[in-house]
């Protein structure tokens, strides 16, 4: 949620995001709310929270909100085409999976975790 943060991690800061689901929840479009989660990346506490802000803020504007958990399916296939892999962070586990549903739960917003 934070533009400097999402910068650093993207390369791009969140305006257009951010602005686009305000179009979107202007406009009463059926939107489903996909958060990527990369361990030590984007699951700090103060991440999970302005992102738990931000969804009580707009309760029934979206559908539900879905966790996305990283995984490194992707790495080799970088490797193959020459590429280096832009992060070389762990695959999202099992507790990492309980300890982001908890930390959302406990913050009053319910999620799905995606497989």
């Amino acid at each position: 949620m934070d533009p400097e943060r999402h910068r650093e991690l993207t390369g791009a800061d969140n305006k257009t995001i951010l602005d686009n689901l305000d179009y979107l929840f202007s406009r009463g479009a059926d939107v489903v709310i996909r958060l990527p989660m990369i361990p030590g990346m984007n699951d700090r506490d103060e991440d999970i929270g302005a992102l738990c802000a931000f969804l009580k803020e707009h309760v029934g504007k979206y559908r539900y909100a879905e966790i996305m958990p990283y995984h490194t399916l992707g790495t080799g296939k970088d490797r193959k085409l020459g590429n280096e892999p832009r992060y070389e962070a762990k695959a999202a586990d099992e507790e990492d999976k309980k300890r982001w549903r908890a930390r959302f739960e406990e913050n009053g917003v319910q999620v799905r975790i995606s497989e």
